[in-house]
């Protein structure tokens, strides 16, 4: 067996490993903190000076990880160590994990995986592991992350070792932790598969090894885009919904009944980090392939409308139920996240469905959401209560009661009220849709879409 092999293996077995993790978000750091209660030292790298001074005093910027919050204060500066030189992640660690983001807003890209590579092949990187997290292309740990790191003129697979586990992590989910959601892994050859498997056994109870890197990107992908899809089929059962009288609530749990339909929730719109861009990255890794993808860019077109059309039922009812110049109407926006009890607003519906009724010449709106800290300028909750229409976007549990009172209209974009006169939810009451924005048609819609080859340096699928 290779040396190298043994020895990067007996360092993960008797946790001795140091392991440099670039990237400390939502998922960086989870895994960083799971290893560093496994007994493992690790070393914490981004580039966001406030993450890093956060990380350093203890504090949590993720609020809702209530793991995160309980071992920070236990492992910071004792087996957790943290800082913004990147250049230093492959001089310190035995593994180095990589989990950038690969997109800049909801345009995939490549630009912080290039440079996180450009910074590991810095320094000496024999008989190592690096590991890639980040959702990409098919193809694109042998055809991008190989090459740049084999400019080293080391061999990968030999010299070092490259492995690809899909992040699978659901933020603010108390069931479902890391611990517990089986863990995809795979490696440029079988002695990389095995390390990287290896190395995951400490910190979830269930490793899925697969035959290939690309196999494992393509099910992150094939994972997201099911489920924009799933997604965009209910919204589209929602507006049908609203056209023939019919409650999609009602539908919805009737038809569940029957075994095999499996009941996803029509709502204002999908968010986070993934169901913008990765329907985009499994297209655009089968460009020129000569396969019809409209069933993805439809569902995208479905989701992306979702905002403007709960944002033009607050505007009906400002113009039909209420008599208000929009002008003149108060809209209070309950809700900033892009799910129930979350505080990540990445791609949230609510900063949409704002733009959407400030285009449309609303000058009196009113954000809320507790969960939500960084820096974004919010109302008082009186404000809200105090608004004409209210429009819930999320349904945080510590929203529960608060509208009890209330006797102005609801836009129900997350359906968990009971739809009424006042209350108008997604798919559960009658209302002929007439958009006052003119300019958004058919003809709008898939600019959003659009593919933006050149600033893609990503692989395509190689038959061969």
């Amino acid at each position: 067996m290779n040396s190298r092999v043994t020895s990067i293996s007996e360092k993960i077995r008797e946790r001795t490993a140091k392991i440099a993790v670039i990237g400390l978000g939502y998922v960086g750091l989870n895994i960083s903190i799971s290893f560093a209660c496994e007994g493992f030292q690790v070393y914490g790298f981004d580039v966001d000076e406030r993450k890093i001074d956060s990380l350093r005093n203890g504090i949590n910027y993720i609020p809702e990880e209530g793991f995160i919050s309980e071992m920070l204060p236990r492992v910071i500066s004792k087996s957790f160590f943290v800082s913004t030189n990147v250049d230093e992640a492959s001089a310190i660690g035995d593994v180095i994990i990589i989990i950038v983001p690969t997109a800049n807003g909801n345009t995939p890209t490549m630009e912080y995986l290039h440079n996180a590579l450009n910074s590991i092949i810095k320094n000496d990187i024999t008989g190592k592991l690096i590991v890639l997290e980040s959702t990409v292309k098919v193809g694109t740990t042998e055809e991008i992350v190989v090459p740049a790191l084999e400019k080293t003129g080391l061999f990968a697979g030999k010299d070092f070792f490259v492995g690809y586990s899909p992040e699978r992590i659901d933020p603010g989910n108390k069931e479902r932790s890391l611990r517990n959601i089986p863990k995809v892994v795979s490696g440029i050859n079988p002695e990389s598969a095995e390390i990287t498997a290896k190395l995951y056994e400490n910190i979830v109870n269930e490793v899925v090894l697969v035959s290939s890197t690309r196999t494992a990107e393509f099910i992150k992908l094939m994972e997201n885009v099911q489920r924009d899809v799933n997604i965009a089929l209910m919204n589209l059962f929602a507006i049908m919904c609203e056209k023939a009288n019919i409650d999609i609530e009602e539908a919805i749990f009737a038809a569940s009944t029957k075994w095999n339909f499996h009941p996803y929730k029509a709502s204002c719109g999908v968010g986070g980090h993934c169901l913008k861009k990765d329907p985009l990255l499994l297209a655009h890794s089968f460009d020129g392939e000569g396969l019809d993808l409209g069933l993805i860019y439809a569902a995208r077109k479905i989701n992306d409308l979702m905002p403007t059309l709960t944002a033009e039922k607050a505007l009906l009812i400002c113009s039909d139920k209420i008599g208000k110049n929009v002008s003149e109407t108060k809209f209070g926006i309950l809700g900033l996240s892009y799910k129930k009890n979350s505080s990540d607003t990445r791609n949230a519906p609510a900063f949409y469905i704002i733009d959407h009724l400030k285009k449309n010449g609303a000058q009196h709106i009113y954000p809320y959401d507790p969960l939500v800290k960084n820096g974004i300028i919010q109302a008082k909750v009186s404000d809200i209560l105090n608004s004409d229409i209210i429009i819930l976007t999320a349904a945080h549990d510590c929203f529960s009661g608060l509208l009890d009172n209330y006797d102005g209209y609801i836009v129900d974009g997350t359906n968990t009220l009971e739809p009424s006169d006042k209350v108008i939810g997604i798919g559960r009451n009658h209302i002929d849709m007439k958009f006052k924005d003119k300019s958004f048609d058919d003809s709008v819609l898939p600019k959003i879409l659009t593919y933006q080859k050149k600033k893609l340096a990503s692989p395509k699928i190689n038959h061969g």
